[in-house]
């Protein structure tokens, strides 16, 4: 299967993080987290 590039937004007070990791079926591997702000969300 090939590895699917994906965006998690996760919450954290009045903002939160924009994680980006890619999946390939059975294990999720962490590439970048950002600053929701840093992003321009």
């Amino acid at each position: 299967m090939d590895p699917v590039f994906r965006e998690w937004l996760i919450d954290f007070g009045s903002s939160g993080y924009i994680d980006l990791y890619r999946f390939d079926g059975e294990t999720a591997t962490i590439l970048a987290v950002q600053h929701q702000k840093e992003a321009g969300y």
